[in-house]
């Protein structure tokens, strides 16, 4: 038998529109103590790297980023990041996310999560959904199931 293949999917980015960052400033006002593209004004700022991709810095505790470092399933012996990240004096979740083109008329939301700590960081995983919505969804069931591991 023939192998196949591998299928490659790829996603163009979007440029966000108006409705998009009001939406994203919503967001980051929502989670406290949050930052990133959109400004407590609701001004865009976009990034130097490529203007399309928007960003979302979540602070979080050590014990919170514990948790999810465990959820995640990432190594916590000693040999990796793990004791770095809790001796660590500032922790947060950073989010870089685009909208990206799904087919002739849609479009769809993409996100990679990272650990922030000190001054290093460890991939942690990605979020999406069909709407930005459903995107942030996902992130606040991973933060909320953490904090609630944790009580």
């Amino acid at each position: 038998m023939a192998e196949r293949e591998p299928i490659l999917v790829t996603f163009a980015p979007r440029k966000p529109n108006a409705r998009d960052l009001a939406q994203v400033g919503l967001v980051i006002r929502s989670f406290p103590g949050a930052y990133g593209s959109v400004n407590q004004r609701g001004e865009f700022r976009p990034s130097i790297g490529d203007p399309r991709m928007l960003v979302l810095f979540v602070p979080t505790s050590m014990q919170g980023m514990s948790e999810m470092w465990k959820r995640c399933g990432i190594a916590i012996d000693g040999q990796r990041s793990y004791p770095q990240m809790r001796e660590a004096p500032e922790h947060a979740l950073n989010v870089y996310f685009f909208k990206v083109k799904r087919g002739w008329f849609k479009s769809a939301w993409v996100g990679n999560v990272q650990f922030n700590f000190g001054d290093r960081h460890v991939d942690a995983g990605s979020i999406s959904g069909q709407t930005q919505s459903a995107m942030w969804q996902q992130l606040r069931q991973f933060i909320d199931r953490s904090r609630r591991d944790n009580d």
